[in-house]
């Protein structure tokens, strides 16, 4: 079950990708962003911030969805300590598939964007 919700939760936050960040960012500034985010324990403004001028940002129920989801997890691993990049994939010039190491409190969290 955890395995399962792990993996929806990566493909949530990779759906609408940071490969088009607003502002410019690049994608590696976006997700610091959103973990630092996570680390300060707003999980809604979290994803407000990294999907602010995406499609994502009008699917209301569904980010909502995704923040029920991160913050149940984070009550289960506990707060964030660190992360780290562990693989990333250029697909093609503008899009870039990275997989981050969450380290919390409790186990590690795995994140794909």
């Amino acid at each position: 079950m955890l395995r399962i919700l792990l993996a929806v939760i990566a493909l949530a936050v990779a759906t609408p990708a940071a490969a088009q960040p607003a502002g410019g960012a690049s994608p590696g500034a976006v997700a610091d962003a959103f973990f630092k985010g996570l680390q300060a324990g707003d999980v809604p403004k979290a994803y407000a911030d990294m999907w602010r001028g995406t499609l994502m940002s009008k699917k209301q129920a569904d980010v909502e969805n995704v923040v029920n989801q991160t913050q149940g997890m984070l009550k289960y691993f506990g707060n964030v300590v660190g992360w780290e990049v562990i693989d990333s994939k250029s697909l093609s010039p503008s899009f870039v598939e990275t997989t981050y190491l969450l380290r919390t409190e409790n186990g590690p969290l795995f994140f794909r964007m």
